[in-house]
């Protein structure tokens, strides 16, 4: 295996945890875990370890040759027997047209029986996604509806397993401080809501057909990127692709979940700053006995990549395999 594999297969957090080295977050100077470093010199950025007191530049294999007291050359061999059998994962995906770009209670949702047109045109703008991406979501897959959260209008994603739901206001803007809770984008509640993902049981489409047709699934990031991927499965109706989401980066799947997955062909969609999680996932998916696991690093958010260049819809159809 080349060192070129190794870095499709793998990442420099990925590696250091497996050497028992805990990097912290990009940016945040910390002591070489390699040297006596009595003033921290060491920071990491993305894929990079760089030891400033010494000039040194250390990618994931030098980290391992490092910790290891190994050549590159040892380090490639050994890194490559441990991820020999694992699934390519591609580099950040470039579109062709490149973009330029605490502790508070937390109310519970009261539902607006019938939003008002105005009201989901409101929230489809918000997004810069179609009216009907978040009418698919509210109606045909039942995973959205309109309810008043702190006294604003909002639209909240849940699934029939109903672990939690995940609020954002409908005009787009954050929500004011609450107790203990700054100012924030979103307001979500449920016991173990990091690690499900948002949608995978739709309340809409009865458990029976997906037990039967095992429809593909969709895996995204955060609820705004769950709309937009409705909005990429529209055109492919009458066929049926279920979206999900985690809810952020900082969790695996919960085991719970994961017998959804089994049999299955699913596409993830991950943002550029969480490429270990989707490697991550897809790990976790694969060994979860799914048919096919399709990874794809995007260089910006589904969302973001949809409200200013929707012309990409069908190319980010095609990079995902969900048209097939």
């Amino acid at each position: 295996m080349t060192a070129a594999e190794i870095k499709q297969l793998t990442t420099l957090r990925e590696v250091a945890t497996g050497l028992g080295i805990d990097l912290p977050r990009d940016g945040v100077k910390f002591s070489s875990p390699f040297r006596h470093d009595k003033n921290p010199s060491c920071t990491v950025r993305g894929e990079l370890f760089t030891d400033w007191s010494t000039g040194e530049h250390l990618d994931c294999i030098a980290v391992h040759a490092a910790a290891t007291n190994q050549t590159i050359a040892e380090a490639i061999r050994e890194l490559g027997d441990k991820l020999s059998g694992k699934e390519f994962l591609p580099p950040v995906a470039r579109l062709s047209q490149p973009l330029e770009i605490p502790t508070a209670p937390v109310e519970a949702p009261k539902k607006i029986a019938e939003p008002s047109e105005e009201l989901i045109q409101t929230a489809a703008q918000s997004r810069g996604l179609s009216v009907e991406a978040f009418e698919h979501a509210r109606r045909f897959l039942g995973t959205l509806s309109y309810n008043l959260v702190h006294g604003q209008k909002c639209w909240v994603l849940s699934d029939a397993k109903k672990i939690g739901w995940e609020a954002r206001r409908c005009d787009g803007r954050s929500f004011d401080a609450l107790g203990d809770l700054q100012v924030r984008k979103s307001h979500s509640k449920g016991r173990g809501l990091k690690s499900w993902p948002l949608g995978i049981l739709p309340p809409g489409v009865p458990s029976i057909r997906i037990a039967l047709k095992k429809p593909p699934i969709l895996l995204v990031e955060g609820t705004p990127d769950y709309v937009a991927a409705c909005e990429l499965i529209l055109p492919l109706a009458p066929r049926l692709v279920i979206p999900c989401a985690m809810l952020g980066k900082s969790a695996d799947i919960s085991s719970d979940a994961l017998q959804h997955f089994e049999g299955r062909r699913v596409s993830i969609a991950g943002h550029p700053d969480a490429r270990d999680r989707v490697v991550a996932w897809a790990n976790q998916i694969r060994d979860a006995k799914a048919a096919s696991v399709h990874a794809v690093v995007l260089n910006n958010d589904l969302n973001d990549l949809l409200r200013m260049a929707p012309n990409n819809a069908e190319e980010l159809r095609t990079l995902l395999k969900i048209d097939q």
